[in-house]
């Protein structure tokens, strides 16, 4: 009597396809799955990290508008004659 090959799993392999070709693309799939980690976090990061400059930018600007805005106001009442002594 032939064993019974319906209880064992097996393996599904394209047309034309050796064992050999078969195991070697199931070795490459943890690779192919830890590439996409790195990709998704480098993506991430390029994020954050122009989110952060980006911000930091705007904190630089905000700074600098401040001073000239105390600056024009200062020279604005030095023109009036207000801080005149």
């Amino acid at each position: 009597m032939a064993p019974d090959t319906q209880d064992a799993p097996r393996e599904s392999k394209r047309p034309g396809e050796t064992p050999g070709e078969a195991l070697a693309a199931k070795a490459q799939a943890p690779k192919r799955q830890c590439m996409n980690l790195l990709v998704i976090l480098l993506v991430l990061a390029l994020l954050f990290g122009g989110v952060g400059l980006f911000v930091e930018g705007l904190k630089w600007l905000l700074i600098i508008s401040a001073a000239l805005f105390v600056a024009s106001l200062v020279s604005g009442a030095m023109g009036r004659g207000r801080l005149r002594a």
